[in-house]
C-alpha cells in the first residue's frame, strides 16, 4: 500500500474526527435511518446520471483534441477511472487509467491522458465561474455576507484558469525552441485544450447541466435530512466544496468535504449532525458508482489491460 495512499486516510481520520465531536451521535443515526432504501436508490441513480453527463463532456473534449474515442469507450473508460481513483487499487492513478483505456489501439496516449487533465481543469473553471455567480447573487439579494470573501475566492480562481486555458499553452510553446524534439509532440498534446468559441460552449454547457445535477442533488439530499437548503447557499457553498473535496489530499473527500459542510452551511441552514449525514450519503453514492467501474472492469477484462499499460509507461515514459 502506498504511503500517498495512507496518508490521504490520516488526514481524512483527522478531519472526520474534527466534526464527530461535534455532534449528536443518536440524531446523527436517526436521520441516516429516515432515509428510505427507494430514495437512497434515486440518490445513487441521480448522481450516476452526472456521472454519465460529466463521461460525455470529457468525450467530447477528447474527440474535439483529435482522439478517436466515442462515447461508449470514454463512458467505459470513465467508470473504470473512478474505480480506481475510489479503491485505491493497483499503483495508478484513476485519471491515468482513464487515458490509457481511450488510446488503446492507437499511439496518443499522451494526448488521451491530457485529454483527462483539460476535463478536469474546464471543469473546476466551471464550477468556479457557477460559484461566482452565486456568490454575487447572494450578495445582493441574501444575508450570506458572513461569508463575502467567497466571491474574491471564486471570482479570482475562475477568472485565472479561464485565462490559464487560453493563455497557458501558448505561453509554453513561446518558452520551446522550434528546433527541440519535442515541440511537435508537445504541440499535438497542448492541442487537445479547445479554445474554439463553439466547442467550447457546447462542453461548457455540457458542464453546467452537470454541476447543477450535483448542487440540485445536494438540495435533494438535505430535504431527505430535513433541511431546506436554500439556492442562494446551495450555489455559493456547494461550488467551493466540491472544489475542495477535489483536492488530493483526503480519500475521496471524506472529513475534509463534511467540515466544508459544517463551515459553510451550519448553522444557518444545517445542524452538525445534519453535516456529517449529508456527507455519509454522498460518500455512500460515489462508493456505489464507483463500484460500477470496478464490475466493468472485471467483466471486461479492462483493468488488467490498464495494469500492463501502467507498467510499461512507468518504464519507457508515456508517448
Amino acid at each position: 500500500m502506498k504511503v500517498r495512499f495512507l496518508i490521504k486516510i490520516l488526514v481524512s481520520l483527522i478531519m472526520l474526527g474534527l466534526v464527530l465531536r461535534l455532534i449528536n451521535f443518536n440524531s446523527l443515526k436517526i436521520q441516516l435511518l429516515s432515509i428510505p432504501l427507494p430514495i437512497m436508490i434515486v440518490i445513487i441513480l441521480w448522481y450516476a446520471i452526472g456521472q454519465c453527463l460529466s463521461a460525455f463532456k470529457w468525450s467530447l473534449i477528447a474527440r474535439f483534441g483529435g482522439i478517436p474515442v466515442n462515447y461508449a469507450t470514454a463512458l467505459k473508460a470513465y467508470f473504470i477511472g473512478t474505480f480506481v481513483n475510489c479503491y485505491g487499487l493497483g499503483v495508478l492513478g484513476g485519471d491515468l487509467a482513464r487515458g490509457l483505456l481511450i488510446a488503446e489501439g492507437h499511439s496518443m496516449k499522451a494526448e488521451a491522458v491530457t485529454s483527462v487533465l483539460a476535463d478536469r481543469l474546464h471543469g473546476l473553471t466551471i464550477l468556479a465561474l457557477i460559484g461566482s455567480f452565486g456568490a454575487i447573487i447572494s450578495l445582493i439579494f441574501a444575508d450570506y455576507s458572513q461569508r463575502a470573501f467567497l466571491i474574491y475566492i471564486l471570482v479570482g480562481a475562475g477568472s485565472l484558469m479561464a485565462v490559464g486555458w487560453f493563455v497557458g499553452p501558448a505561453a509554453l510553446l513561446k518558452i520551446i525552441p522550434h528546433k527541440n524534439k519535442w515541440r511537435t509532440k508537445i504541440e499535438s498534446v497542448l492541442s487537445v485544450f479547445p479554445k474554439q468559441p463553439s466547442k467550447l460552449a457546447l462542453i461548457s454547457a455540457v458542464s453546467v447541466i452537470f454541476h447543477l445535477t450535483q448542487i440540485s442533488l445536494h438540495w435533494y439530499i438535505g430535504l431527505q435530512l430535513g433541511a431546506h437548503i436554500t439556492l442562494e447557499y446551495l450555489f455559493v457553498a456547494i461550488p467551493v466544496v466540491n472544489i475542495i473535496a477535489t483536492l488530493p489530499i483526503s480519500w475521496n473527500g471524506l472529513g475534509v468535504r463534511e467540515n466544508s459542510y459544517a463551515f459553510f452551511l451550519v448553522p444557518a441552514v444545517l445542524d452538525y449532525s445534519q453535516a456529517v449525514a449529508l456527507g455519509a450519503v454522498w460518500l455512500l453514492s460515489v462508493l456505489s458508482t464507483s463500484a460500477v467501474g470496478g464490475i466493468i472492469a472485471f467483466i471486461t477484462g479492462d483493468f488488467e489491460t490498464v495494469l500492463r499499460k501502467n507498467s510499461t509507461s512507468h518504464s519507457n515514459g508515456i508517448d
